[in-house]
């Protein structure tokens, strides 16, 4: 067997061990029968019906915007299927159909007020 037909033999050798090792590695913490292949459920979602988030309100003088669903918006301006009505300091009011919905920015119910003496 001449010098570059043995290293050519061991490197494949390597190379096979390696694939090997690699396919039996598991992750240690994987409850057991995990099943990684996804399963997907079918729902029906009515198309007037939209998840609506406010991700930022800015207002600077009488100049007001938000970006709702990752969208820049100002007052009176379309989105999806509804119009912006008013643009709060911590709220959206749109107009969806005959429905005037309030967009809060921060679920009051997180909101804590200060504590004295930062405590």
């Amino acid at each position: 067997m001449r010098n570059t037909d043995f290293i050519e033999f061991v490197f494949v050798l390597a190379l096979l061990g390696a694939c090997a090792s690699a396919w039996a590695l598991t992750d240690p913490t994987r409850p057991y029968n995990f099943r990684v292949e996804p399963e997907f459920v079918e729902i029906e979602v009515p198309e007037e019906s939209t998840d609506w988030r406010l991700n930022g309100i800015r207002i600077d003088g009488d100049k007001r915007s938000a970006i709702l669903n990752g969208v820049m918006i100002r007052e009176g301006e379309m989105i999806e299927n509804a119009r912006v009505l008013t643009i709060n300091p911590s709220s959206v009011v749109i107009e969806q159909g005959d429905q005037h919905l309030v967009i809060k920015l921060l679920d009051t119910k997180v909101k804590k007020p200060a504590r004295a003496g930062g405590q």
